[in-house]
């Protein structure tokens, strides 16, 4: 049923995302696009980076927000799933949105149609509009499931990154690592810069067909990506967090090359 509006405290709104249930899938993205068209969010006034892929998605996404702190940047950061508290899930410059933010983003949201949109989908676009209201310079974006229809592939975006792919959410997405790697390389988007880890033949091929098709041209991780085994914390356990800090630090090159002049970068 309608939520009565507005709701009245960030209880209301946990109650309400929660009624949504966390992981119903709604497929396609009409609502989503139809919804951020209204807001006039479909193209975020901030340069976005989705993070796509099956394993190392978080680590990276993080990484990357916080180059893009370092280097003086007002950073949002889109991950999931959360913990404790959804508000996890959406941060500017690495502190979560108060509830009072909440609850204002989702009145507004609510009353914009947001009522059409499943719990991962809100929360989507409750992001973008906080980010926008913060006045990011950059958003990143982890997807939830996919590529092809994941909620964050409604966004615009700057950049496309794959972390690497696994055998993940079969029954929805596919039964093969190439089905698998087939939906998540549909978040390619029309010339815009690609950059991915080391896949399996089956998943570079997919994202070089997607890549072709789209125009897309794909930034390689050279050596110049490595990062440093010694006196490196990374504050993160696993010896493969060096390969995410790897990809994160050649998309963060590859932004900055891309937009560096309207940051004031040098």
């Amino acid at each position: 049923s309608a939520p009565i509006l507005p709701l009245a405290s960030f209880a209301d709104l946990e109650a309400y995302l929660d009624g949504l249930g966390l992981f119903r899938m709604q497929p396609g993205l009409d609502r989503i696009s139809a919804v951020l068209e209204h807001l006039g969010l479909k193209r975020p006034p901030f340069g976005v980076v989705q993070v796509v892929g099956t394993n190392g998605k978080g680590s990276t996404s993080t990484i990357l927000a916080s180059l893009g702190r370092a280097h003086g940047l007002r950073v949002g950061l889109h991950t999931s799933p959360h913990f404790l508290s959804v508000r996890e899930r959406i941060r500017v410059n690495g502190a979560m949105l108060g509830e009072k933010t909440w609850l204002s983003l989702g009145n507004q949201l609510l009353a914009a149609g947001g009522n059409t949109l499943s719990y991962f989908e809100l929360v989507t676009v409750l992001a973008v509009m906080a980010f926008a209201e913060a006045k990011v310079h950059l958003a990143v974006m982890e997807t939830g499931l996919g590529g092809s229809f994941d909620a964050t592939t409604a966004l615009e975006a700057d950049m496309v990154v794959f972390t690497p792919f696994g055998l993940d959410h079969q029954a929805v997405l596919g039964p093969t690592l190439r089905d698998i790697a087939r939906d998540k390389a549909g978040a390619v988007r029309q010339g815009k810069p690609v950059v991915s880890a080391v896949q399996s033949p089956e998943a570079q091929e997919e994202i070089c067909r997607a890549a072709q098709e789209q125009h897309a041209p794909i930034l390689s991780l050279d050596d110049s990506h490595t990062v440093p085994t010694s006196n490196l914390n990374l504050r993160l356990p696993g010896a493969y967090q060096k390969d995410n800090a790897a990809l994160a630090l050649a998309a963060w090159r590859g932004m900055k090359e891309t937009f560096g002049k309207d940051w004031g970068l040098s």
